[in-house]
């Protein structure tokens, strides 16, 4: 427990956090055991990016990735509702453990990449701005720059260590209760592979509830790359946006019916709890 580094802001909610969803929609009826097995396989493989062929072209042809085309989208929508002066800032979650040499590790350390949309960006080549982006990118994702980013991370933590009792913990990490990122959230899962199961998928989606602002969540499986839009207000005129620009650019999309939901919290608080009154009585 003492040596926990990368989680501890599951393990001191006060209330516990919420837990993320994946559904994987089904073709037509599958046993539960073939579903199990499925899922077993698709997790060992959830940093592998593999896209849906005909997004993936169209993001190559304009010298973007899946996640810079999708960031460009989604600024481009909220530019369109919300004339600024101020910079639109995409943040796309990464995965840091490779700089740290311990890609195989169970747990995961995440970080943030940020690409920023102003006004005179609109009005740049698709092609051009991705080139910009790929170069904001090769410099976040500098050694040194993440390993600067991964100390800080570090240098909280063993602040956290430093305090005497489970409640002064959670009063300190208490800030992720009302964090919100500007401007929005892109989260990348990956392809999930389901070998000989792929037949059966017809798609897959995750979510959480307790975000704030908007988040993007991608995840491809079998032919299909699914986005999931999440919001905490009623509003659906960035959505709305976002599909339009789609069809401006020919991509082809499926929409599903929009559906309010609640995930429940895990259980992690409790496990802190647990510790404390062994370790810090």
């Amino acid at each position: 427990m003492r040596k926990i580094i990368s989680g501890q802001s599951f393990l001191y909610r006060k209330n516990g956090y919420h837990s993320t969803i994946i559904e994987v929609i089904m073709k037509d009826r599958v046993r539960g055991d073939y579903l199990q097995m499925a899922l077993s396989l698709s997790l060992q493989r959830f940093p592998y990016l593999i896209d849906e062929q005909e997004f993936i072209n169209y993001a190559k042809s304009n010298n973007a990735t899946p996640t810079i085309l999708t960031s460009i989208i989604s600024s481009e929508s909220i530019l369109q509702n919300f004339y600024i002066d101020k910079k639109i800032m995409s943040n796309i979650a990464i995965d840091l453990r490779s700089y740290l040499g311990m890609e195989k590790t169970h747990k995961n350390c995440t970080g943030t990449l940020c690409l920023p949309f102003t006004k005179e960006d609109d009005e740049k080549d698709l092609k051009e701005l991705s080139i910009e982006y790929r170069d904001i990118i090769a410099k976040q994702r500098d050694e040194n720059f993440i390993k600067s980013n991964i100390e800080k991370q570090i240098g909280l933590f063993k602040k956290i260590d430093e305090l005497k009792t489970l409640e002064e913990k959670r009063k300190m990490l208490s800030f992720f209760d009302n964090i919100s990122n500007d401007t929005f959230v892109i989260s990348y899962l990956g392809k999930m592979q389901f070998n000989d199961f792929n037949q059966y998928v017809d798609s897959t989606h995750f979510y959480s509830d307790g975000s704030r602002g908007i988040i993007i969540n991608m995840v491809a499986s079998g032919v299909k790359l699914s986005f999931n839009i999440l919001q905490n207000f009623e509003d659906s005129k960035y959505v709305d946006c976002f599909t339009k620009i789609l069809s401006e650019r020919n991509i082809n999309f499926v929409s599903r019916n929009v559906g309010v939901f609640s995930t429940g919290k895990d259980k992690s608080f409790i496990t802190a709890s647990h510790q404390a009154e062994r370790y810090y009585k």
